[in-house]
């Protein structure tokens, strides 16, 4: 009866865990998560800073915590020699924790400690002249796809002009191919910089900034507050980062510590405007 009653606790356990996910899952998807602002963290884990809303950084934190599952390989591992134990990599005994999409994505909002001084300094960067802006206005296809809403926000989606372009795949989970529209590439006017836009079926659009090779930022909010009001991104971007050189070793190309903020619109006429400003 005993191991039934523990068996009875872990069951709770496990779906306590999952409404607490679940809830925080929800909240950053929700209207008033949209709106949380985001917060330069540092994160003793990675050893970098992180630009999170509170309700991301305790989903990251509420992941970190979930205990990995036990495997027969790792139950094998834990009942065999000691000499076997001694030659074993230290890395191999760690349990690996398994996160879920959202939680990873947190991590994507990653930027190099090196940026940390001028995430503070955003207000007033994006105050200064652009070094460059441009204007990206779709025409949409006679026979587009009905599928999408009908207002403007959405036409670049029925733009058959459109770029592609692949997303990581831990964000493929999460958005569909048809869903993900490059807004421009590594070669545009922001040289190593990616932008997308995405719309998932649970109507939640997000602006992605890529990083050559290894950097990501993001800004999501709902579909419904884009179509009426649009969105708005900056993300922090070495100033050279178009070199193919990574100086600092960051693994984002550029150095990091000499940085431009890219804002991107995304304007709720269906027009897209991109501007870098410069120090």
């Amino acid at each position: 009866m005993a191991g039934n009653d523990g068996d009875i606790d872990a069951d709770g356990d496990a779906d306590a865990d999952s409404d607490a996910r679940a809830e925080l899952e929800a909240r950053i998807y929700s209207r008033s998560g949209a709106d949380e602002p985001r917060i330069a963290r540092f994160d003793d884990e990675t050893g970098r800073v992180l630009e999170l809303t509170t309700s991301e950084w305790r989903l990251l934190e509420f992941e970190r915590g979930r205990p990995a599952p036990v495997t027969d390989g790792a139950d094998d591992q834990a009942s065999g020699s000691a000499d076997a134990s001694e030659q074993r990599p230290a890395a191999t005994t760690t349990p690996r924790r398994r996160m879920s999409p959202l939680a990873a994505g947190a991590i994507g909002f990653a930027v190099g400690v090196g940026l940390l001084a001028a995430w503070f300094g955003i207000s007033a960067a994006v105050e200064r002249r652009g070094g460059f802006e441009v204007t990206i206005t779709p025409t949409p296809a006679a026979d587009a796809d009905a599928t999408l809403p009908a207002a403007a926000a959405l036409d670049y989606f029925r733009d058959p002009r459109r770029g592609d372009g692949s997303l990581p795949g831990w964000l493929n989970a999460t958005f569909e191919r048809s869903g993900v529209a490059r807004v421009i590439g590594p070669d545009g006017p922001a040289p190593g910089a990616t932008v997308y836009a995405a719309i998932s079926h649970d109507e939640i659009a997000c602006l992605i900034v890529i990083l050559e090779s290894n950097g990501i930022e993001w800004n999501c909010s709902s579909v419904e507050r884009v179509l009426h009001r649009g969105m708005t991104m900056h993300a922090l971007i070495p100033r050279d980062l178009g070199g193919h050189t990574d100086p600092d070793g960051d693994g984002v190309m550029g150095t990091a510590s000499d940085a431009n903020v890219l804002t991107v619109e995304w304007n709720a006429d269906g027009s897209f405007t991109i501007t870098r400003h410069e120090p």
